[in-house]
């Protein structure tokens, strides 16, 4: 056998093993690409339950509030918790409306801003605290 008959073996046993290998490659991928559509219906439905349940939790929230439910039961302890965030998240945003307040038309903006942030550094005793018992 000849050099160029070794050469024109190898060859065709490399275009053989390319065939196979691109053959294998392909069937990955598609069955990459199925896991991938499976996974993604996956994680669209589990975020579909939890808006579901997220909309319970809430029309549930607002039915006792309406109702004035006020039993000593675990869900009650989550209402009054529910009560003390709202009032806490009320609370800042008051706080925040001092920083948006400024006007961005102002020839001044980053200044007046940078000196709102000092006076808000310096005035600390300003913060709005809400002890956890007066909101029961």
């Amino acid at each position: 056998m000849s050099l160029f008959d070794e050469l024109q073996d190898n060859i065709s046993d490399l275009k053989d093993n390319l065939k196979i290998a691109s053959a294998k490659i392909s069937e990955n991928s598609k069955e990459i690409k199925k896991q991938a559509k499976i996974k993604l219906e996956l994680a669209k439905e589990e975020k579909k339950l939890n808006d579901l349940y997220r909309k319970i939790g809430k029309e549930y929230y607002e039915i006792h509030k309406r109702l004035g439910d006020s039993e000593d039961t675990p869900i009650s302890n989550y209402l009054k918790e529910i009560d003390m965030s709202i009032a806490k998240i009320e609370a800042l945003k008051t706080k925040t409306d001092d920083f948006t307040s400024y006007s961005k038309e102002s020839d001044d903006y980053y200044t007046g801003y940078i000196n709102k942030i000092s006076e808000y550094n310096e005035n600390k005793d300003d913060t709005i605290y809400i002890d956890d018992n007066e909101l029961k």
